[in-house]
C-alpha cells in the first residue's frame, strides 16, 4: 500500500538537480550492445515483439516489468526483472533489493517505453548508472539524454520511433 508519492517526487526531484555521477555517452547504433528495456506489464505483448526485433539485431536485453499485482505472469526470459507494488514502501520506493540488482545490470542504453509518468520507474532509471537513456518526455525534464514527444501511445509506434533515431543518429 502507498501512502503518498510526495516523498519519491521529492527524491526525484533532488536527483535531477544533483545527478550521480556517470560517465554520458552516445552509443551510434552498430556500436550498443547491450540494452535494458523498462516498460509495463500490459504492454507485454508489444514490449517482447520489440526485444525479439533487438534480439534479432544481435543485442543483449535485459528488461525491467512494473506488474501492478503481485501475480506476475511469467515470459521465461531469464534477463527480466519484475518490479511490483508488494516491492513498493509506503512511499513508492522500491526495495533495496529491486533496486541494487536494477542498477548492477551493465548496458550501453536505456530505453524507456512506459508512455506515462511512472514515479517508481523513474526512480530507478535515475539510479541506474546507463551512459545514455532514451525515453518519452513526461513531466520530469532532464531525465533522459535523448527525449522523443510522441504523438501516440502505443508502444511499438514509441519503439520503431526510439530504433529510427538511434539507428539515424551517428556519434561524432
Amino acid at each position: 500500500m502507498i501512502l503518498s508519492y510526495y516523498f519519491i517526487r521529492k527524491r526525484i526531484q533532488e536527483l535531477l538537480k544533483h545527478p550521480q555521477a556517470r560517465r554520458r555517452r552516445f552509443f551510434a547504433w552498430n556500436e550498443v550492445k547491450s540494452l535494458c528495456i523498462i516498460y509495463l506489464q500490459k504492454d507485454c505483448a508489444e514490449a517482447e515483439a520489440c526485444i525479439a526485433q533487438l534480439e534479432a539485431m544481435g543485442k543483449k536485453v535485459h528488461c525491467l516489468v512494473f506488474a501492478p499485482d503481485t501475480q506476475v505472469s511469467s515470459t521465461g526470459k531469464e534477463a527480466q526483472l519484475v518490479c511490483t507494488k508488494a516491492d513498493m514502501n509506503l512511499w513508492a520506493f522500491p526495495s533495496e533489493a529491486i533496486e541494487k540488482h536494477f542498477c548492477a545490470e551493465p548496458c550501453d542504453m536505456l530505453l524507456d517505453l512506459v508512455p506515462d509518468e511512472h514515479l517508481p520507474l523513474q526512480y530507478l532509471e535515475l539510479k541506474h548508472p546507463a551512459p545514455f537513456k532514451i525515453g518519452i518526455k513526461k513531466t520530469s525534464d532532464g531525465l533522459y539524454d535523448c527525449t522523443l514527444e510522441v504523438p501516440k501511445r502505443d508502444i511499438r509506434y514509441i519503439f520503431a520511433q526510439m530504433l529510427h533515431y538511434l539507428q539515424t543518429f551517428r556519434s561524432a
